[in-house]
């Protein structure tokens, strides 16, 4: 996660904001909505972060809806098994 993650298309991300969009994805991850008027702050981050947050998702397959009072991601699901008959 040391690495340069790019939030801006030609400008990488300084540690500072790595640390951010790291906490950011871990806290998505284990939280997967956030909503306006309870979880605002968290928003906020997410809105100024997020075409790293968004890349960094979709590295683990995951897609990420940002709208203005929400915040969404997009876990796959595994397939089921078929059940024996």
């Amino acid at each position: 996660m040391r690495g340069v993650i790019r939030g801006v298309p030609g400008r990488p991300l300084v540690e500072d904001e790595q640390d951010a969009v790291a906490a950011l994805v871990r806290r998505l991850r284990a939280q997967t909505w956030l909503v306006g008027g309870r979880d605002d702050e968290l928003i906020e981050a997410v809105h100024r972060h997020a075409a790293a947050v968004r890349a960094l998702l979709e590295a683990v397959g995951c897609a990420l809806t940002v709208e203005p009072d929400l915040v969404r991601v997009h876990v796959p699901v595994e397939p089921v098994a078929l059940m024996p008959v």
